[in-house]
């Protein structure tokens, strides 16, 4: 190994290799020697081939293993570190990426140290653009992180690792998922940072954002979220504001809400008009949910007033919140209704329940009236 620092000691400065001072291990521990070499590594990143890069390592993690089981513990989060942070990032990424799985399958025996090299090959795939080679890796991942009995910090790192992969591959919705399971790692009790509001902060605006996020109960009910409420930084508390707008209010709170506050969807980065839609799109569920428990027939002039649209745009929004999935409906257009027979329900409480008793119970009689009647028949035909 000294040796071969030596040569890239001599092509990085142009001397003659005897005239290079060479590295020597004589009278060092085996930790210090390791470090020593470690700390060579922007040399061999930046003038040797990939094959030698590998072999440098793979000498490495075999030095690694001769160590007590807390030297080579410490000296392999050095390695890792060193991996993923030394400049230029792009030196040679894919062939650290193929070191940083093979670290990753080496310790197949110690789980708990596999779920924090899994995250740090995630970190480095991302901050050298390669992320979509690890989405494969996902599709088991909830079994993995069983295995390998991460903490709540080693989870949350996890949990934002992959949602940057995600997002850094396009993948909007799936990272926003993810999003909320790293949120949800907080409980009451636990300690939320400024980064971790600012997480809520981008999280909330990226529900507002995506277009077919219709249910925001869940995420405002988790801990950094509502840190939002009241903050000092007036972006996190308006953003907060209008959540609450999109879990439960309609058209007219929000545009309350805008026009009090001329700057704040330019300062969101939020477009008026694809917001507005889905504000829309979200009071026609309420709207829904108002009658569903009568005919569930409404009139265009009362969707119009409660959209805050002409009755000739009525129909547009009908069929686009049936589109997507905020009801199920059908139109008369002569005599000018829609009847919905199923709408999304913006929240699940009290109310709701007792909705959904109340249906269970007429589902319930009549079946029984069904099968009576049945029974009926049956007397009255034996032969039936």
């Amino acid at each position: 190994m000294a040796t071969f620092i030596t040569r890239l000691e001599s092509k990085a400065s142009g001397k003659p290799a005897d005239e290079v001072q060479s590295s020597t291990t004589e009278g060092k521990e085996p930790a210090e020697t390791l470090r020593s070499f470690l700390g060579k590594l922007p040399l061999v990143l930046t003038n040797s081939t990939d094959k030698e890069l590998e072999n440098f390592f793979f000498i490495i993690f075999d030095l690694i293993k001769k160590l007590d089981h807390e030297s080579g513990k410490k000296i392999t989060e050095e390695v890792v570190d060193k991996l993923i942070s030394s400049e230029p990032i792009a030196e040679k990424s894919l062939t650290r990426i193929k070191i940083l799985v093979h670290l990753y399958n080496i310790f197949d025996e110690n789980p708990t140290l596999r779920g924090g090299y899994f995250s740090s090959l995630l970190e480095y795939a991302n901050k050298s653009h390669h992320a979509d080679l690890l989405l494969p890796q996902f599709k088991d991942i909830d079994r993995r992180i069983a295995e390998w009995g991460m903490s709540s910090r080693e989870k949350q790192k996890l949990y934002k690792s992959i949602r940057n992969t995600y997002r850094n591959a396009s993948r909007g919705k799936d990272a926003y998922d993810w999003s909320i399971r790293y949120l949800g790692t907080f409980d009451k009790d636990a300690q939320v940072t400024d980064e971790d509001v600012h997480e809520a902060y981008d999280t909330a605006l990226e529900a507002i954002r995506i277009p077919n996020i219709y249910r925001y109960d869940d995420l405002i009910s988790l801990q950094p979220v509502k840190k939002l409420e009241g903050h000092s930084n007036t972006l996190y508390d308006k953003t907060f504001s209008l959540l609450k707008i999109y879990l439960q209010q309609d058209v007219q709170a929000f545009n309350q809400l805008v026009d009090s506050n001329q700057d704040l969807l330019k300062q969101l980065v939020l477009d008026r008009d694809a917001v507005t839609e889905k504000i829309r799109l979200l009071s026609i569920a309420s709207i829904g949910a108002s009658v569903s428990s009568t005919s569930g027939q409404v009139s265009y002039s009362t969707i119009a007033s409660k959209l805050g649209v002409e009755e000739d745009q009525v129909e547009y929004f009908i069929v686009l919140a049936i589109t997507q999935g905020v009801i199920d409906a059908r139109m008369n257009q002569l005599a000018r209704t829609v009847t919905i027979t199923r709408t999304l329900h913006r929240t699940f409480g009290t109310e709701e329940w007792k909705q959904l008793s109340k249906n269970l119970s007429v589902w319930s009689d009549n079946v029984k009236l069904l099968l009576k009647t049945l029974q009926d028949c049956k007397k009255s035909n034996p032969l039936a």
